[in-house]
Protein backbone atom coordinates (compact mmCIF):
# COMPACT_ATOMS: atom_id res chain seq x y z
CA UNK A 1 0.00 0.00 0.00
CA UNK A 2 1.07 3.36 -0.78
CA UNK A 3 -0.40 6.31 1.66
CA UNK A 4 0.83 9.55 0.53
CA UNK A 5 0.65 12.78 3.09
CA UNK A 6 -2.25 14.56 4.42
CA UNK A 7 -2.80 17.94 2.90
CA UNK A 8 -3.91 21.15 4.87
CA UNK A 9 -2.81 25.21 3.42
CA UNK A 10 -4.54 28.21 3.54
CA UNK A 11 -5.37 30.15 -0.12
CA UNK A 12 -6.63 33.45 -0.38
CA UNK A 13 -9.41 34.04 -2.53
CA UNK A 14 -8.98 37.73 -2.92
CA UNK A 15 -6.48 40.53 -2.51
CA UNK A 16 -8.59 41.80 0.55
CA UNK A 17 -6.90 38.67 2.77
CA UNK A 18 -9.62 36.66 3.77
CA UNK A 19 -9.00 33.50 4.30
CA UNK A 20 -10.23 29.96 3.28
CA UNK A 21 -9.05 26.87 5.25
CA UNK A 22 -9.37 23.42 2.72
CA UNK A 23 -10.58 20.66 3.92
CA UNK A 24 -7.87 17.22 4.68
CA UNK A 25 -7.41 15.22 1.69
CA UNK A 26 -5.80 11.79 1.39
CA UNK A 27 -4.98 10.26 -1.16
CA UNK A 28 -4.37 6.53 -1.10
CA UNK A 29 -2.87 3.86 -4.01
CA UNK A 30 -2.01 0.07 -4.89
CA UNK A 31 1.10 -0.90 -6.13
CA UNK A 32 2.22 -4.39 -7.59
CA UNK A 33 4.49 -6.41 -4.96
CA UNK A 34 7.64 -7.04 -6.13
CA UNK A 35 8.69 -10.78 -6.12
CA UNK A 36 12.02 -9.78 -5.54
CA UNK A 37 11.86 -8.24 -2.29
CA UNK A 38 10.52 -10.78 0.07
CA UNK A 39 10.93 -8.53 2.60
CA UNK A 40 8.03 -5.98 1.36
CA UNK A 41 10.33 -3.19 1.72
CA UNK A 42 13.45 -1.51 0.62
CA UNK A 43 11.32 -0.43 -3.33
CA UNK A 44 13.30 2.43 -4.58
CA UNK A 45 12.35 4.90 -7.45
CA UNK A 46 14.39 3.35 -9.69
CA UNK A 47 13.10 0.09 -9.50
CA UNK A 48 10.40 -0.82 -12.22
CA UNK A 49 7.71 -3.50 -12.17
CA UNK A 50 6.14 -3.74 -15.82
CA UNK A 51 2.73 -5.12 -16.12
CA UNK A 52 2.87 -8.38 -18.58
CA UNK A 53 -0.36 -6.86 -20.80
CA UNK A 54 2.10 -4.51 -21.61
CA UNK A 55 4.56 -7.40 -23.67
CA UNK A 56 1.69 -8.20 -25.85
CA UNK A 57 3.01 -5.59 -27.98
CA UNK A 58 6.29 -6.02 -27.42
CA UNK A 59 9.04 -8.66 -28.85
CA UNK A 60 8.80 -12.19 -27.12
CA UNK A 61 12.73 -12.07 -25.65
CA UNK A 62 13.84 -10.68 -23.06
CA UNK A 63 16.32 -8.18 -24.20
CA UNK A 64 14.48 -6.87 -26.94
CA UNK A 65 10.98 -6.36 -25.00
CA UNK A 66 13.01 -4.58 -22.04
CA UNK A 67 14.08 -2.11 -24.48
CA UNK A 68 13.33 1.14 -23.94
CA UNK A 69 12.82 0.89 -20.12
CA UNK A 70 15.11 3.65 -18.32
CA UNK A 71 18.77 2.75 -18.70
CA UNK A 72 17.69 -0.75 -20.46
CA UNK A 73 19.29 -1.55 -24.00
CA UNK A 74 19.47 -5.06 -25.79
CA UNK A 75 21.67 -6.96 -27.24
CA UNK A 76 19.94 -8.70 -30.09
CA UNK A 77 21.26 -11.95 -32.24
CA UNK A 78 17.99 -12.42 -34.53
CA UNK A 79 14.62 -13.73 -33.14
CA UNK A 80 15.97 -16.25 -30.75
CA UNK A 81 18.12 -14.47 -28.35
CA UNK A 82 18.47 -11.20 -26.86
CA UNK A 83 19.46 -10.32 -23.46
CA UNK A 84 19.09 -6.66 -21.52
CA UNK A 85 21.77 -4.65 -21.27
CA UNK A 86 21.51 -2.27 -18.20
CA UNK A 87 23.58 0.97 -17.84
CA UNK A 88 26.04 -0.46 -19.91
CA UNK A 89 26.39 -3.57 -18.42
CA UNK A 90 25.18 -7.24 -19.42
CA UNK A 91 26.19 -11.04 -18.87
CA UNK A 92 27.03 -11.86 -15.01
CA UNK A 93 26.25 -8.31 -13.86
CA UNK A 94 22.50 -8.85 -14.27
CA UNK A 95 21.15 -11.54 -12.56
CA UNK A 96 18.28 -13.25 -14.37
CA UNK A 97 15.69 -14.69 -12.14
CA UNK A 98 12.66 -16.78 -12.88
CA UNK A 99 10.04 -16.67 -10.17
CA UNK A 100 12.51 -15.37 -7.78
CA UNK A 101 14.71 -18.34 -8.18
CA UNK A 102 17.85 -18.79 -10.53
CA UNK A 103 17.44 -18.30 -14.89
CA UNK A 104 19.01 -21.82 -15.60
CA UNK A 105 20.21 -21.32 -18.77
CA UNK A 106 23.52 -20.07 -20.95
CA UNK A 107 22.08 -16.69 -21.09
CA UNK A 108 25.20 -14.92 -18.72
CA UNK A 109 27.80 -17.11 -20.66
CA UNK A 110 27.02 -15.59 -24.30
CA UNK A 111 24.56 -12.94 -25.87
CA UNK A 112 23.90 -15.13 -28.56
CA UNK A 113 22.54 -18.01 -26.30
CA UNK A 114 18.53 -17.27 -25.29
CA UNK A 115 16.85 -16.30 -21.98
CA UNK A 116 14.71 -19.21 -20.77
CA UNK A 117 11.67 -17.05 -20.12
CA UNK A 118 9.18 -15.97 -22.20
CA UNK A 119 7.47 -12.26 -21.84
CA UNK A 120 4.16 -13.59 -23.53
CA UNK A 121 3.56 -15.52 -20.62
CA UNK A 122 4.43 -13.00 -17.90
CA UNK A 123 2.23 -11.43 -15.50
CA UNK A 124 4.71 -8.91 -14.88
CA UNK A 125 8.35 -8.66 -15.33
CA UNK A 126 10.59 -6.81 -12.47
CA UNK A 127 14.03 -4.76 -12.81
CA UNK A 128 15.39 -4.05 -9.28
CA UNK A 129 18.54 -2.05 -8.28
CA UNK A 130 20.70 -1.45 -5.23
CA UNK A 131 21.65 -3.50 -2.26
CA UNK A 132 18.72 -5.87 -2.74
CA UNK A 133 20.90 -7.56 -5.27
CA UNK A 134 22.70 -9.23 -2.62
CA UNK A 135 20.16 -11.60 -1.93
CA UNK A 136 20.76 -13.25 -5.30
CA UNK A 137 24.23 -13.14 -6.31
CA UNK A 138 27.39 -11.25 -5.12
CA UNK A 139 28.76 -10.56 -8.66
CA UNK A 140 25.53 -9.01 -10.08
CA UNK A 141 25.92 -5.07 -9.52
CA UNK A 142 23.74 -3.67 -12.05
CA UNK A 143 20.54 -5.28 -10.93
CA UNK A 144 17.99 -8.44 -10.87
CA UNK A 145 15.76 -8.87 -13.57
CA UNK A 146 12.76 -11.32 -12.43
CA UNK A 147 10.46 -12.82 -14.76
CA UNK A 148 7.34 -13.41 -12.73
CA UNK A 149 4.39 -15.75 -14.25
CA UNK A 150 1.85 -17.56 -12.81
CA UNK A 151 2.50 -21.14 -13.03
CA UNK A 152 2.09 -21.87 -9.24
CA UNK A 153 -1.42 -20.25 -8.74
CA UNK A 154 -1.13 -18.34 -5.29
CA UNK A 155 -4.77 -17.62 -4.88
CA UNK A 156 -8.09 -19.70 -5.73
CA UNK A 157 -9.89 -18.32 -8.62
CA UNK A 158 -12.49 -16.48 -9.27
CA UNK A 159 -15.74 -18.20 -10.23
CA UNK A 160 -13.87 -21.59 -10.05
CA UNK A 161 -12.36 -20.73 -13.43
CA UNK A 162 -10.15 -18.12 -15.34
CA UNK A 163 -8.00 -17.91 -18.30
CA UNK A 164 -6.45 -16.00 -20.94
CA UNK A 165 -5.58 -16.08 -24.89
CA UNK A 166 -3.10 -14.57 -26.93
CA UNK A 167 -2.49 -14.49 -30.85
CA UNK A 168 -0.74 -12.41 -32.36
CA UNK A 169 1.37 -12.03 -35.98
CA UNK A 170 3.33 -9.62 -37.89
CA UNK A 171 4.80 -8.60 -41.34
CA UNK A 172 8.33 -8.08 -40.69
CA UNK A 173 9.27 -11.80 -39.93
CA UNK A 174 5.90 -13.30 -40.54
CA UNK A 175 5.46 -14.03 -36.68
CA UNK A 176 2.89 -16.71 -35.78
CA UNK A 177 2.12 -16.74 -32.21
CA UNK A 178 -0.30 -17.98 -29.63
CA UNK A 179 -0.67 -18.66 -26.11
CA UNK A 180 -3.04 -20.19 -23.83
CA UNK A 181 -3.77 -20.26 -20.31
CA UNK A 182 -6.03 -21.57 -17.43
CA UNK A 183 -6.23 -21.89 -13.84
CA UNK A 184 -8.94 -24.21 -12.23
CA UNK A 185 -10.87 -24.77 -8.59
CA UNK A 186 -10.29 -28.21 -7.49
CA UNK A 187 -12.26 -28.16 -4.35
CA UNK A 188 -11.57 -26.04 -1.94
CA UNK A 189 -8.46 -25.54 -1.82
CA UNK A 190 -6.65 -26.70 -4.56
CA UNK A 191 -6.27 -24.81 -7.86
CA UNK A 192 -4.61 -26.01 -10.95
CA UNK A 193 -2.89 -23.99 -13.66
CA UNK A 194 -1.95 -25.33 -17.58
CA UNK A 195 -0.80 -22.91 -19.81
CA UNK A 196 1.33 -22.91 -23.21
CA UNK A 197 2.70 -21.21 -26.05
CA UNK A 198 3.44 -21.89 -29.40
CA UNK A 199 6.04 -19.22 -31.52
CA UNK A 200 7.44 -19.16 -34.88
CA UNK A 201 8.98 -16.70 -37.08
CA UNK A 202 11.25 -16.27 -40.11
CA UNK A 203 13.98 -14.24 -41.49
CA UNK A 204 13.80 -10.77 -40.53
CA UNK A 205 12.38 -8.31 -43.44
CA UNK A 206 15.60 -5.74 -44.01
CA UNK A 207 15.50 -2.60 -45.92
CA UNK A 208 19.03 -4.41 -47.57
CA UNK A 209 22.40 -5.98 -46.43
CA UNK A 210 25.49 -5.99 -48.37
CA UNK A 211 27.05 -9.63 -47.99
CA UNK A 212 28.23 -11.02 -51.19
CA UNK A 213 25.46 -10.19 -52.78
CA UNK A 214 22.40 -7.55 -51.79
CA UNK A 215 19.55 -9.90 -49.29
CA UNK A 216 16.15 -8.67 -47.91
CA UNK A 217 15.82 -11.11 -45.09
CA UNK A 218 18.36 -11.16 -42.18
CA UNK A 219 20.12 -14.70 -42.83
CA UNK A 220 19.72 -16.68 -39.93
CA UNK A 221 17.51 -14.63 -37.50
CA UNK A 222 14.68 -17.71 -37.69
CA UNK A 223 13.02 -19.08 -34.56
CA UNK A 224 11.38 -21.78 -33.75
CA UNK A 225 9.06 -22.15 -29.46
CA UNK A 226 7.45 -24.72 -28.03
CA UNK A 227 6.41 -24.02 -24.04
CA UNK A 228 4.07 -26.14 -21.97
CA UNK A 229 4.02 -25.76 -17.96
CA UNK A 230 1.13 -26.94 -15.49
CA UNK A 231 1.25 -26.25 -11.83
CA UNK A 232 -0.65 -27.40 -8.77
CA UNK A 233 -1.29 -25.30 -5.33
CA UNK A 234 -3.07 -25.93 -1.90
CA UNK A 235 -4.41 -22.73 -1.17
CA UNK A 236 -5.24 -21.92 2.65
CA UNK A 237 -6.24 -18.82 4.27
CA UNK A 238 -2.48 -18.03 5.46
CA UNK A 239 -0.51 -19.10 2.25
CA UNK A 240 -0.28 -21.85 -0.76
CA UNK A 241 2.20 -24.45 -1.20
CA UNK A 242 2.17 -25.38 -4.91
CA UNK A 243 4.76 -27.56 -7.65
CA UNK A 244 4.51 -26.80 -11.53
CA UNK A 245 6.52 -28.52 -14.31
CA UNK A 246 7.43 -26.81 -17.23
CA UNK A 247 8.43 -28.06 -20.84
CA UNK A 248 10.51 -25.72 -23.14
CA UNK A 249 11.88 -25.75 -26.94
CA UNK A 250 13.76 -23.58 -28.96
CA UNK A 251 15.21 -23.92 -32.01
CA UNK A 252 16.65 -20.43 -33.86
CA UNK A 253 19.53 -19.26 -36.03
CA UNK A 254 22.22 -17.26 -34.90
CA UNK A 255 23.11 -14.11 -36.68
CA UNK A 256 26.68 -13.33 -38.24
CA UNK A 257 28.25 -16.51 -36.81
CA UNK A 258 29.75 -19.01 -38.15
CA UNK A 259 32.44 -21.58 -36.45
CA UNK A 260 33.21 -23.09 -39.87
CA UNK A 261 36.68 -20.64 -40.67
CA UNK A 262 37.98 -20.85 -36.42
CA UNK A 263 40.66 -22.89 -36.99
CA UNK A 264 41.84 -20.47 -40.27
CA UNK A 265 44.68 -18.29 -39.74
CA UNK A 266 45.75 -15.24 -42.14
CA UNK A 267 49.02 -15.65 -43.90
CA UNK A 268 50.04 -11.68 -43.75
CA UNK A 269 53.59 -11.79 -43.60
CA UNK A 270 56.57 -14.68 -44.25
CA UNK A 271 59.66 -13.59 -42.28
CA UNK A 272 61.68 -16.52 -43.84
CA UNK A 273 61.36 -15.03 -47.13
CA UNK A 274 62.18 -11.13 -46.44
CA UNK A 275 65.34 -10.03 -45.25
CA UNK A 276 64.10 -7.14 -43.46
CA UNK A 277 62.58 -9.69 -40.86
CA UNK A 278 65.96 -10.85 -39.91
CA UNK A 279 65.86 -8.46 -36.94
CA UNK A 280 62.11 -8.40 -36.10
CA UNK A 281 61.51 -11.70 -35.34
CA UNK A 282 59.23 -9.95 -32.59
CA UNK A 283 56.62 -9.60 -35.36
CA UNK A 284 55.80 -13.51 -35.26
CA UNK A 285 54.76 -12.94 -31.44
CA UNK A 286 53.26 -9.10 -31.68
CA UNK A 287 51.67 -8.64 -35.30
CA UNK A 288 49.76 -5.46 -34.13
CA UNK A 289 53.27 -3.56 -34.57
CA UNK A 290 53.85 -4.89 -37.76
CA UNK A 291 53.28 -1.21 -40.64
CA UNK A 292 51.74 -1.56 -44.15
CA UNK A 293 54.85 -2.07 -45.64
CA UNK A 294 55.57 -5.67 -43.68
CA UNK A 295 52.09 -7.17 -45.36
CA UNK A 296 52.24 -9.75 -48.24
CA UNK A 297 50.70 -8.74 -51.36
CA UNK A 298 48.49 -11.63 -52.00
CA UNK A 299 46.51 -12.17 -48.84
CA UNK A 300 45.44 -15.96 -47.93
CA UNK A 301 43.95 -17.84 -45.44
CA UNK A 302 45.56 -21.49 -44.13
CA UNK A 303 43.01 -23.74 -43.14
CA UNK A 304 44.62 -26.72 -41.92
CA UNK A 305 44.58 -27.61 -45.97
CA UNK A 306 47.54 -27.91 -48.47
CA UNK A 307 48.51 -24.32 -49.40
CA UNK A 308 46.93 -24.65 -53.30
CA UNK A 309 43.68 -25.84 -51.47
CA UNK A 310 43.27 -22.57 -49.93
CA UNK A 311 40.61 -19.71 -51.36
CA UNK A 312 42.17 -16.44 -52.20
CA UNK A 313 41.15 -13.76 -50.08
CA UNK A 314 38.89 -10.93 -51.38
CA UNK A 315 38.35 -7.15 -49.81
CA UNK A 316 34.93 -7.33 -52.21
CA UNK A 317 32.77 -8.92 -49.06
CA UNK A 318 33.33 -9.33 -45.35
CA UNK A 319 33.95 -12.91 -45.49
CA UNK A 320 36.78 -13.30 -47.50
CA UNK A 321 35.47 -15.83 -49.61
CA UNK A 322 33.08 -17.37 -51.26
CA UNK A 323 29.56 -17.83 -49.30
CA UNK A 324 26.53 -19.37 -50.00
CA UNK A 325 24.12 -17.79 -48.01
CA UNK A 326 21.16 -20.06 -49.14
CA UNK A 327 21.86 -22.66 -46.92
CA UNK A 328 21.18 -22.28 -43.33
CA UNK A 329 24.23 -21.34 -40.78
CA UNK A 330 24.69 -22.36 -37.54
CA UNK A 331 21.56 -23.28 -35.65
CA UNK A 332 20.93 -23.40 -31.36
CA UNK A 333 18.68 -26.31 -30.39
CA UNK A 334 17.63 -25.63 -26.67
CA UNK A 335 16.06 -28.57 -24.68
CA UNK A 336 14.58 -27.65 -20.78
CA UNK A 337 13.08 -29.16 -17.99
CA UNK A 338 11.88 -27.36 -14.79
CA UNK A 339 10.40 -28.27 -11.61
CA UNK A 340 9.48 -25.21 -9.37
CA UNK A 341 8.17 -25.29 -5.69
CA UNK A 342 6.84 -22.37 -4.09
CA UNK A 343 5.30 -21.53 -0.50
CA UNK A 344 4.09 -18.89 1.60
CA UNK A 345 2.99 -18.81 5.11
CA UNK A 346 1.45 -15.60 6.40
CA UNK A 347 1.80 -14.78 10.24
CA UNK A 348 2.28 -18.20 11.63
CA UNK A 349 3.27 -16.68 14.56
CA UNK A 350 2.46 -12.81 16.25
CA UNK A 351 5.96 -12.13 16.07
CA UNK A 352 6.55 -13.18 12.52
CA UNK A 353 5.08 -11.57 9.35
CA UNK A 354 5.79 -14.49 6.85
CA UNK A 355 7.48 -17.49 6.20
CA UNK A 356 8.57 -18.38 2.43
CA UNK A 357 10.23 -20.82 0.22
CA UNK A 358 11.38 -21.19 -2.73
CA UNK A 359 13.17 -23.72 -4.96
CA UNK A 360 13.74 -25.29 -8.51
CA UNK A 361 15.33 -28.14 -10.42
CA UNK A 362 16.63 -27.53 -14.13
CA UNK A 363 17.52 -30.27 -16.79
CA UNK A 364 19.31 -27.70 -19.35
CA UNK A 365 20.68 -29.12 -22.99
CA UNK A 366 22.37 -27.01 -25.31
CA UNK A 367 23.53 -27.82 -29.14
CA UNK A 368 24.82 -26.07 -31.92
CA UNK A 369 24.22 -27.25 -35.08
CA UNK A 370 25.42 -27.11 -38.46
CA UNK A 371 22.71 -27.80 -41.65
CA UNK A 372 20.89 -30.25 -38.78
CA UNK A 373 23.53 -31.76 -37.53
CA UNK A 374 26.24 -31.14 -34.90
CA UNK A 375 28.90 -29.55 -35.83
CA UNK A 376 32.16 -30.80 -36.55
CA UNK A 377 35.24 -29.21 -37.21
CA UNK A 378 37.84 -31.93 -39.00
CA UNK A 379 41.26 -29.98 -37.28
CA UNK A 380 40.29 -29.73 -33.61
CA UNK A 381 41.01 -33.19 -32.53
CA UNK A 382 38.22 -33.74 -29.97
CA UNK A 383 36.31 -33.49 -32.69
CA UNK A 384 37.86 -35.57 -35.00
CA UNK A 385 37.40 -38.26 -32.22
CA UNK A 386 33.69 -37.30 -31.80
CA UNK A 387 33.36 -37.80 -35.64
CA UNK A 388 34.58 -41.20 -35.36
CA UNK A 389 32.96 -42.35 -33.07
CA UNK A 390 29.71 -41.13 -35.22
CA UNK A 391 31.54 -43.25 -37.76
CA UNK A 392 31.80 -46.11 -36.14
CA UNK A 393 28.48 -46.02 -34.78
CA UNK A 394 26.89 -45.83 -37.86
CA UNK A 395 29.16 -48.43 -39.86
CA UNK A 396 27.21 -51.47 -38.14
CA UNK A 397 30.73 -53.39 -38.96
CA UNK A 398 31.20 -57.01 -37.19
CA UNK A 399 33.84 -56.54 -34.39
CA UNK A 400 37.29 -58.29 -35.71
CA UNK A 401 38.14 -61.15 -33.49
CA UNK A 402 41.16 -61.12 -31.33
CA UNK A 403 42.38 -64.27 -31.76
CA UNK A 404 42.49 -66.50 -35.63
CA UNK A 405 39.90 -69.16 -36.24
CA UNK A 406 39.37 -71.92 -38.32
CA UNK A 407 36.58 -72.83 -40.92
Amino acid sequence: MLSLLSVSAWAWANEGGDGQTLQQVTVSGKRKAVQTLPLGSGRKASDVVIDGEKFHARSATLGNALAGESGVHSNPFGGGASAPVIRGQEGVRVKMLQNGSDMVDMSAISPDHAVAADTLLAKQVELVRGTPTLLYAAASPVGVVNVADGRIPEKQPENGIEGEMLVRADSASKERAATAGITLGVGDHLALRLEGLSRKSDLYKVPGVKLEETVYRLPDSNNKSHVGTVGLSYVGEKGYLGAAYSYRNDDYGVVDHNHMYDPCSAHIFDPENRKSYQNRDYLLMYPHLMDDSDLKRELHFHCGTPHEENQPHSHDNIYGHHHDHSSPGPQIALFSRRLDLRGEWRQPFAWLDKIKISAARADYRHDELNDGKFYTDPYYPEDKQRRSADTAAQAKVAPTPCLPTKG
